[in-house]
């Protein structure tokens, strides 16, 4: 008996497999500076007066940490000078993670050549958490190498955000002691 093909599972001709993990990793490494800055943010938040409005602890996954975000960014003394420039790119972000998830947690569902479209799948629960239901998101390739670019334009101004968020956050510490 013949074993499967990870491509004939797939339905993904070989010669675009190698570009679809480079655009997937692209994708997915820069991400990780986005969310990591939104780590940041929400740390800083919290410890500077969010902790009254998340008593459980800082957030973790990304639909959290907006959540926290916005309201930190509403709410808390600190973190409120910088909510014009930060808020944008939360919105930004609750963009591309969806995407973002569809990689990571789904699979490659099918390719349509027509257009380099890629077609992933991801089975997930059902809103009352009682059933499982499958997901489908159609994304061109070149609309998946552009969400990584986002990233990257994103990282670039968070991180500038993220030094200035540092140096208020330090020159508090230094002023409270």
């Amino acid at each position: 008996m013949e074993e499967p093909s990870v491509e004939k599972l797939r339905e993904v001709p070989q010669d675009i497999i190698e570009p679809l993990c480079r655009a997937v990793g692209w994708v997915i490494v820069n991400w990780t500076f986005v969310e990591q800055n939104l780590t940041y943010w929400s740390y800083a938040a919290y410890h500077r007066g969010g902790a009254r409005f998340e008593p459980k602890g800082l957030p973790r996954n990304f639909k959290k940490k907006v959540g926290f975000l916005r309201k930190a960014f509403r709410e808390v003394d600190f973190a409120r000078p910088f909510a014009a420039e930060c808020v944008p790119y939360l919105d930004a972000a609750a963009i591309i993670v969806k995407t973002r998830d569809y990689l990571a947690h789904g699979t490659i569902h099918n390719y349509e050549p027509v257009n380099d479209v890629l077609v992933f799948a991801k089975v997930d629960n059902t809103k009352d958490q009682t059933d499982h239901q499958h997901e489908f998101l159609r994304l061109p390739l070149t609309d998946l190498i552009e969400q990584g670019n986002q990233c990257v334009r994103m990282t670039t101004s968070m991180i500038k955000i993220s030094a200035r968020i540092d140096q208020a956050f330090v020159a508090q510490n230094k002023a409270n002691n």
